[in-house]
């Protein structure tokens, strides 16, 4: 590994494979993210459109006589 003390490479191996893990770990993270906003994005798009379409929703008072 890194030995910050001495600033000097120890196993190089070691902190490839960690370094390797990591930087999985942000992709993983970040797909999830991007999912988690698309599909809150998705929602919102729902939720605009039901209430859209309440509003434009004429009283049945309108076609009594």
């Amino acid at each position: 590994m890194y030995n910050p003390i001495n600033m000097v490479v120890e196993d190089e191996k070691r902190l490839i494979e960690k370094e390797l893990r990591d930087n999985n770990k942000k992709k993983r993270y970040e797909v999830r993210y991007i999912a988690d906003n698309l599909t809150t994005q998705e929602g919102q798009a729902e939720v605009k459109r039901l209430e859209e379409m309440a509003l434009r929703r004429q009283s049945y008072k309108h076609s009594e006589k």
